[in-house]
């Protein structure tokens, strides 16, 4: 069999084979699928928690599909189907203003149940004798349903002893029962009994209880005592009361439960019945694992079968001639015609099969036997109608509650949609959807067939020699990585760039035609455009003709290294630097975010106008750049010593000028006025190199570094990447970083403005010979006619006096 109890136990039963010991289905709850409102798929079901309904399948899908895989079966589902009928009789009640949980002032309202209740009895004829066969093959809900509002709507007002009525008139008696079993938050529903009113629910032997009970059972189709019919399909009638709402919520009454509310509650009456078709299910799976897990499928779409009028489905419904309903439930499903007896079995062609009717009596609470196809589906709706919502937030037979009472999700659910006819029929037809997935599973994985099977032409299969059947294949979709325009609006731009570029071509052709446009032209632009000649003549001004071909070009520069940077993280926020501070001092200031570099030098200047390091100095270091961790440094040098770059300006005379190469020691006369020991001289033509000269010049107690981002003598500016490099050399080696202003931050802004501020900036040092900078062999002193140098000491030593 295909559909299967979920749980099972095994006991003797009275009922069934004589009382030979056999398997009992039983309700098991487990979570609530009807807040998803989505297909879910759990374990042996395809569960519709959208309109309801569950499709049978044990399930199974394909493994290791990379990006997915779609393929498409037909299964085996079961629908509920239900329609109601507003009996435009609202019932009224107030909270206490007292106690919240006493509820009084209980009043039934007519809103056209009685004043326009029609006089013609409706058809079909419940007060027939032959009301068993007023309805056919087909169930015809809605008109059931608009029967028992009538038949309901009748008896009450026999109750109330109403012979007329309009519009807004109020009943109150025979309410005080209603009001204090109502709750603001649940809903209720029951077979048709007419328990609302005192006398009928105080008396149910009473000839009104009776009625009310009576016509219920008629609405169904059958009594369980009537002959079995597999021609009859199973019926299930009853009352539906809605979440109440705010009694006056257009005058702005909220759902908060105050005390001395009031609150109404609409009444409905229902049928309910169930079908089996076969869905088209469109499955993905997107899984590369080797096992498979129910996580790793989803519905993509459900529909109808679709079937050509000469090629209906045929059904089979089991014959049960001498049985009472019941006594027994009969068998149904899809059958191939030619093997068939059609004296034990009823067969129909259509698209979908209304199931044979069944006992009122069943419910979950209490199954007897192992056939669930035959007794779940019409046990599912005896157990909605009597125990599901029957006492607000309790569950009764096993049965959970889904009054709304304990879950408010629930509540908020089913307060929209018990204000219509339609909400309320999907509320019941969900409530039943929920029931049948806790009980049944389907055992069929989709991939069975057997050679008499009328199955789909893709699936193939066979039988073993014992004649199990063997699974077979089904033709499945795999996805595959595709770029395509479902709307040729969206390829506009590549419409827009392919046409750029065939007018490009067309023009290019054009010119070669013409011969306007020659080789050697564009060869010559080329050249002149290129980014390499640009950095090379910006960085190394006359190396070779700028209009050089490109073999002298590259016999001329060749062998030149470009210090490119690299791409370097800033933190996020940053700030442009300011510079700031007195004459000879400079200290950085960036945003609160960002890391502080504090560099701390206390120098005795023996000879202010040079702006030397004294022979004795004390230097320390506090920096909280680190990348890894702050730390504070304090270090004394006996006879420290200043790095400078080469071509050092210097701004005066003495051992701060740097000629690298060509006269390493200055000369004697500067060594007379000069303070300490010579500069060490670091060379930055090749980058790489910058780290190794700082080690060395670290282990000659060398304590800072002077150098120029512009040079002054030539106006070569320092690569980015040679600039990078020292500040992470003076970083790693503890050295003060020391810029000239000459021609750097100060005067043309050349690279402080976007790059690491260094320890110190040095400017105004001309102010120390009276405003005139001072060098050795420089303009200003030749202009004074001072050519000797015995003439320029006793000049410099001069203006050296008066100033210190």
């Amino acid at each position: 069999m295909e559909i299967q109890y979920r749980n099972y136990y095994v006991e003797p039963n009275q009922y069934v084979d004589n009382g030979e010991v056999n398997i009992r289905g039983f309700i098991q709850p487990t979570q609530t699928l009807l807040l998803d409102d989505s297909y879910r798929l759990i374990e042996g079901l395809i569960v519709d928690s959208i309109n309801g309904g569950v499709g049978f399948r044990n399930h199974s899908g394909p493994l290791r599909m990379g990006l997915g895989a779609q393929w498409t079966e037909d299964i085996l589902f079961i629908h509920p189907e239900t329609a109601c009928t507003q009996t435009n009789l609202s019932l009224h009640f107030s909270i206490s203003a007292n106690y919240f949980y006493n509820h009084d002032n209980g009043y039934m309202a007519d809103d056209g149940g009685f004043a326009d209740l029609p006089t013609e009895k409706p058809e079909p004829r419940f007060d027939d004798d032959d009301w068993q066969n007023a309805f056919g093959e087909a169930p015809d809900l809605q008109r059931r349903s608009f029967a028992l509002a009538w038949w309901n709507n009748q008896l009450t007002a026999r109750v109330l002893n109403i012979s007329s009525s309009s519009v807004g008139d109020r009943y109150t008696s025979e309410l005080s029962n209603y009001a204090k079993l109502a709750s603001p938050g649940s809903i209720l529903i029951s077979p048709m009994n007419g328990w609302y009113l005192d006398s009928v629910y105080q008396k149910s032997a009473s000839a009104a209880a009776v009625e009310f009970a009576s016509y219920g059972r008629r609405c169904s189709g059958f009594n369980d005592t009537d002959p079995s019919n597999s021609s009859k399909p199973y019926v299930r009638c009853g009352y539906f009361y809605g979440v109440p709402y705010p009694s006056r919520i257009t005058d702005g009454q909220s759902y908060r439960y105050d005390l001395a509310s009031n609150w109404t509650q609409q009444l409905y009456t229902c049928a309910s019945s169930m079908k089996a078709s076969v869905q088209s299910v469109t499955f993905g799976s997107n899984t590369t694992n080797t096992s498979l897990d129910l996580s790793d499928i989803r519905v993509l779409a459900v529909r109808p079968k679709q079937y050509n009028e000469d090629a209906l489905p045929t059904w089979a419904i089991e014959k049960a001639d001498g049985y009472r309903i019941h006594d027994i439930n009969l068998m149904w499903g899809l059958a191939n015609e030619s093997q068939v007896d059609e004296d034990a079995f009823e067969i129909r062609r259509s698209a979908e099969l209304y199931l044979p009717a069944s006992t009122h009596g069943i419910t979950f609470g209490h199954i007897y036997d192992s056939f669930a196809a035959g007794m779940a589906p019409g046990a599912a709706w005896n157990s909605v109608y009597e125990f599901a919502a029957a006492i607000r937030g309790i569950a009764i037979d096993f049965i959970p509650s889904y009054s709304g009472e304990t879950d408010y999700g629930l509540t908020l659910k089913y307060r929209n949609l018990s204000r219509t006819p339609e909400g309320t029929a999907k509320i019941m037809n969900l409530i039943w959807t929920d029931l049948m997935a806790f009980v049944v599973v389907g055992t069929k994985t989709g991939f069975e067939s057997t050679p008499e099977s009328s199955s789909a032409s893709h699936t193939k299969s066979k039988r073993s020699d014992s004649g199990e059947t063997i699974l077979a294949t089904k033709a499945i979709h795999k996805m595959v990585r595709s770029i395509g325009y479902n709307d040729f609006r969206y390829a506009i731009p590549a419409f827009i760039i392919v046409g750029i570029l065939l007018f490009s071509v067309a023009t290019t052709a054009v010119f070669a035609l013409r011969k306007s446009l020659s080789y050697e032209i564009l060869e010559h632009y080329v050249n002149q455009t290129s980014m390499g000649r640009t950095a090379t003549q910006i960085m190394y001004p006359g190396i070779a003709p700028i209009d050089a071909s490109t073999k002298e070009w590259s016999r001329a520069t060749g062998d030149v290294i470009l210090n490119v940077p690299r791409p370097q993280s800033r933190p996020k926020n940053r700030t442009r630097p300011r510079l700031r501070g007195r004459r000879g001092h400079s200290s950085p200031s960036t945003s609160s975010g960002a890391s502080l570099l504090r560099v701390h030098q206390e120098m005795e200047m023996e000879n202010r106008s040079q702006g030397y390091l004294s022979a004795q100095s004390h230097y320390s270091a506090s920096r909280a750049s680190s990348p890894h961790s702050a730390y504070t440094i304090h270090q004394f040098a006996e006879n420290p010593r200043i790095a400078v770059t080469e071509g050092y300006y210097g701004a005066g005379f003495g051992p701060l000028q740097s000629y690298a190469g060509s006269n390493p020691e200055p000369p004697s006369e500067q060594r007379l006025s000069a303070n300490g020991a010579s500069p060490i001289v670091i060379t930055i033509n090749d980058y790489r190199t910058i780290d190794g000269q700082l080690k060395n010049a670290k282990e000659k107690e060398c304590v800072a570094i002077i150098a120029e981002m512009v040079r002054s003598r030539d106006g070569r500016a320092m690569g980015t990447r040679v600039w990078e490099e020292l500040v992470r050399a003076c970083y790693n080696h503890k050295l003060s970083l020391v810029v000239d202003e000459v021609l750097t931050s100060i005067r043309c802004a050349a690279r402080a403005p976007y790059i690491r501020i260094p320890d110190r900036v040095l400017f105004g040092k001309a102010v120390g010979t009276h405003g005139v900078a001072v060098e050795w062999r420089g303009s200003n002193i030749k202009k004074l006619g001072i050519v000797k140098d015995d003439q320029r000491e006793h000049v410099i030593g001069d203006w050296q006096k008066r100033f210190i």
